[in-house]
């Protein structure tokens, strides 16, 4: 009685592998490239959240979002380690009646 049920288990699982395996298609060497490509440019980038928001003109805003992450990356960052911004801005509009601040996002070099 076991056995039958872990042949029909067994047989099922099978069939699920062979349906599954016909639907992958395997990826090009130019595929897998860009996708590496795109993973390394991204493990240098940090997403910061809730950091309030400047209300003052586009100059005073960045000035205020440089300095909120310089504090933060001189926190976290190790003895005399280095650490440059290549760039930095806040992700999506910024919407006046909606109370929670946009993330910022902080590319590393």
């Amino acid at each position: 009685m076991f056995d039958d049920l872990r042949i029909n288990i067994m047989e099922t699982i099978d069939k699920k592998l062979d349906s599954v395996s016909n639907t992958i298609q395997p990826r090009t060497f130019e595929e897998l490239a860009v996708e590496a490509a795109d993973r390394l440019a991204r493990a240098r980038n940090i997403i910061i959240r809730e950091i309030a928001e400047d209300d003052g003109p586009i100059n005073q805003r960045k000035l205020a979002n440089e300095t909120v992450v310089s504090d933060i990356l001189n926190t976290i960052k190790e003895g005399n380690e280095s650490i440059e911004v290549i760039n930095m801005f806040r992700l999506g509009k910024p919407e006046p009646n909606v109370p929670r601040p946009r993330a910022i996002k902080v590319s590393l070099s």
